[in-house]
């Protein structure tokens, strides 16, 4: 078995912490199935406010502000003809979350939702460091469905007219495919 476990989380005022918890977990003997055939996939999501006890403590380091709060770009991926359509709201410089409609080929589409952290902050005139984590469903016109999961690692560029440029390399998992890695590139504009 293995697990890859993602967590975001925001220290606000009066010391409320709010916490986006994930996690994969793949087994080979998942659940109770007989069918060989099955997913050894799961996920789970939480979100949880909570109040942090003692002197309330500032950020340490603030981000810097932006105007823009969303995204909207355009995808293409190598692996297996991915291209889509995303829209990312930017809850702060360093996280957002996004969704996006995919086709993959010329028999499949589907939707997918997931997580993005910037590090550094996301601002104009920079690169930022992008990790994340996206969870989707894909339909084949000819018959059946399939989980897809997407850990995007990669970069984005902000530039100062508020287009966005991002490259990322990471692992797809898809029940009926297996496993494999493969780059994608998103441009968009922030607005």
């Amino acid at each position: 078995m293995f697990h890859v476990p993602e967590d975001a989380s925001y220290l606000g005022t009066n010391n409320f912490q709010y916490r986006l918890n994930s996690d994969i977990p793949y087994s080979e003997h998942l659940g109770f199935s007989t069918n060989s055939d099955a997913c050894h996939f799961s996920s789970t999501l939480c979100l949880s406010n909570s109040d942090r006890f003692g002197l309330e403590k500032g950020p340490w380091r603030r981000g810097p502000s932006n105007d823009v709060t969303r995204i909207v770009s355009g995808m293409v991926g190598t692996l297996r003809q991915i291209y889509g359509i995303s829209y990312e709201e930017l809850y702060s410089p360093n996280f957002g979350l996004e969704g996006s409609l995919r086709i993959l080929g010329i028999a499949a589409f589907g939707i997918a939702a997931g997580a993005n952290v910037y590090l550094p902050a996301i601002e104009p005139g920079k690169l930022a460091f992008r990790a994340g984590l996206t969870y989707g469903r894909m339909a084949y016109l000819f018959g059946g469905e399939e989980n897809v999961v997407h850990i995007p690692i990669g970069i984005t560029y902000f530039t100062r007219n508020n287009f966005v440029l991002g490259v990322d390399i990471g692992p797809f998992l898809k029940e009926s495919y297996g496993s494999g890695v493969g780059p994608s590139i998103k441009i968009g504009r922030a607005f």
